[in-house]
Formats: structure tokens, C-alpha cells, sequence
């Protein structure tokens, strides 16, 4: 169950959101082991699911954070839909690899994020951008498909699709990719 933590104030307006709690100020949920920040809420306690704007701030464990304008929660499915001005930061705050994105969906019961409209995985070695990619945090491997560019201090690397270990820095060419090394 999703569970409210805390809101400043709570009221219903039945004739403008059927069945849900509007929620505001300093909002908190818990799900399991993750814990959702947020300015305003709209809770579906009925349909364990809820709707977060401003400032939102979804965080599992102790290395692994979200942010956005918007988070749509479902405590069903643990699919978290993060929308507009998206970070995902997952590391130690010293050394995080940081994705960036407009859309972004986190499917927690699988344990892996993804987005479909472009985004960028930066670590403290290389960047990455593609239209589509998927994140699994657990493994810290990532998959990058369409328009795939890596950028490196010494090279840029483009191709089709790319696999990248955020943890050894490692990337697994599986299309054909063309690397243009800078002259030193």
C-alpha cells in the first residue's frame, strides 16, 4: 500500500476529482522502500495510485534519486512515470552517473528506467545521448538505442544501438558504430 506520510492540508472537491485527496504542502508518500516529495498531490488511496506536481522528489534506498515537475504512482504496478525536467541520480553523491531526460518511467518491480523521447546518461568519464534508452540500477547497465553518441575526452563514438556499464565505464559495441579518436 502507498501510504501518506504528511501534508500540511488536506481537503476533497468530489465534483472536481472524484475519489481523491487533494493534498498540499510539503506532501510525503511511502511505498515499500521508497519514499515521493512533492509541493501538491492528488491521492487515490481506493487505487493505491497518486498524481505529485512541484518540486517532486522520488528517492529508493539510500543511492537512488528522482526528479521532475510531475510523477504519476502507481502502488500496483510500481511503475513511476517522472514528467518534465527529469534527473535520475543514482551513485554516491561523489561520483553519480546523473540521466536527464523530459519522460522518464521507472518500473520498480523490474528495476529499470526508461525513456523514448531522448536522454543523456553522464558519468564522471563519458556522456551518452540517444532517443531511447533503458537504465537497470541494480546492475548499473545501461541499453542506448536510436541515435547513439558517446562522448569521451579522447574519442566519439556513434552507432545505432550500444550497451554502457555506468560502474566499469565500459562500452559493448552490438551494431555497427563508427569511433573518431581526437588527435593529440
Amino acid at each position: 500500500m502507498v501510504y501518506l506520510e504528511h501534508s500540511e492540508t488536506l481537503h476533497f472537491d468530489q465534483e472536481r476529482i472524484a475519489n481523491a485527496q487533494i493534498l498540499r504542502g510539503n506532501v510525503i508518500f511511502r511505498h515499500e522502500d521508497a519514499l515521493m516529495y512533492c509541493d501538491s498531490a492528488y491521492f487515490y488511496d481506493q487505487e493505491n495510485s497518486l498524481d505529485a506536481f512541484g518540486h517532486v522528489r522520488f528517492e529508493q534506498g539510500d543511492t537512488l534519486k528522482g526528479y521532475g515537475d510531475k510523477l504519476f504512482y502507481d502502488g500496483n504496478t510500481k511503475l513511476a512515470r517522472l514528467r518534465r525536467h527529469v534527473r535520475l541520480v543514482h551513485g554516491q553523491e561523489d561520483n553519480p552517473t546523473v540521466l536527464t531526460t523530459d519522460s522518464l518511467n521507472y518500473d520498480r518491480g523490474r528495476d529499470v528506467a526508461y525513456y523514448y523521447s531522448g536522454g543523456t546518461i553522464t558519468d564522471s568519464l563519458n556522456t551518452l545521448r540517444s532517443v531511447r534508452g533503458k537504465y537497470y540500477p541494480n546492475s548499473k547497465q545501461a541499453v542506448f538505442s536510436q541515435d547513439v553518441r558517446l562522448d569521451n575526452p579522447k574519442f566519439i563514438l556513434t552507432s545505432d544501438t550500444l550497451l554502457y556499464n555506468t560502474a566499469t565505464k565500459i562500452a559493448d559495441l552490438v551494431s555497427p558504430s563508427t569511433i573518431v579518436y581526437e588527435e593529440e
